[in-house]
């Protein structure tokens, strides 16, 4: 369990839901009844899955204008940087 504090803040929220889903299972298997409990409990997860999966994988974008790289550049390069770098993504 001491590996789950450590995480970042994303994960240790899916983990939570993750748990809420299994705490959902067991309350409507006992509630209602374990087929349908299982079968709502697949659709969440599907759910989840799918929500997960839509999240975009690129975290941040820079203009090339406001970061600039570590490269070496001459003196012509970097100036067409300065002024076209607003182009570059």
């Amino acid at each position: 369990m001491g590996g789950l504090r450590k995480g970042s803040l994303s994960s240790r929220y899916n983990v939570a839901l993750d748990i809420a889903v299994v705490i959902v299972v067991a309350v409507l298997s006992i509630v209602v009844n374990i087929v349908l409990a299982v079968f709502i409990g697949v659709a969440i997860a599907i759910a989840l899955f799918v929500l997960r999966m839509s999240r975009s994988v690129i975290q941040r974008t820079y203009r090339c204008s406001t970061i600039h790289s570590r490269t070496s550049r001459t003196e012509q390069e970097r100036a067409f940087l300065e002024r076209a770098g607003d182009a570059i993504w």
